[in-house]
């Protein structure tokens, strides 16, 4: 009877652990997933296509080419714009995606000169709306959970069942240092046709 107790602490302990876990990395499903306004912008960013196990590098070569052109990471708000769902693609290794900065129009004019000798590109994206959550950062692996909440917003989006004969642009913006937050766009309003500017072809 002693040993059952103990198991049975320990089960709940760490069950309790678990939670404590969850809740620490903002993971339950009760984040509301809404329709809001998304606020144009410029891109500067440089185009891939990777698997997406290779996300990460692919940041850190966007660090380094800012870096070589005399720019701190630490002063911008970078985002991903994914054009694919992964899971749709026979070749995991065609995933297209882009990775950059987020800047008005008039910062994009001043910096964009010195970036693109490093091979970035230039976009101005429209405003458009967006199915959207967010999440806390509260760590590396805090970025491994976005799949997670990609599946809850493409779930919510059925729902409503609206058209899906359309590619629909993602974008991922780490608002890390002001907000502390990962926030999470599926564009889906008008224009979103001009979030997909992918260099590589279907």
């Amino acid at each position: 009877m002693k040993l059952k107790n103990i198991l049975i602490g320990a089960a709940v302990g760490t069950i309790g652990m678990v939670l404590v876990g969850l809740k620490w990395y903002d993971i339950f499903p009760s984040k509301k997933i809404n329709f809001q306004p998304y606020k144009g912008h410029s891109f500067i960013y440089k185009n891939y296509q990777s698997h997406m196990k290779n996300i990460g590098d692919n940041f850190n070569d966007i660090f380094k080419s800012m870096e070589a052109a005399g720019h701190s990471k630490d002063s911008f708000l970078f985002i991903g714009v994914y054009f694919d769902n992964p899971e749709l693609l026979d070749d995991k290794s065609k995933f297209r995606y882009a990775i950059g900065i987020k800047v008005d129009d008039t910062k994009a004019q001043q910096i964009f000169p010195s970036l693109e000798n490093q091979g970035f590109l230039i976009k101005k994206l429209p405003d458009s709306v967006s199915l959207n959550t967010h999440y806390k950062y509260r760590s590396y692996c805090s970025f491994l959970l976005a799949p997670i909440f990609w599946k809850r917003i493409g779930k919510k989006y059925k729902s409503l069942k609206l058209p899906i004969d359309k590619k629909l642009a993602a974008i991922e913006t780490y608002d890390i240092k002001n907000n502390g937050k990962i926030e999470l766009d599926l564009i889906s309003g008008e224009n979103s046709n001009e979030y997909q500017f992918s260099s590589f072809a279907e």
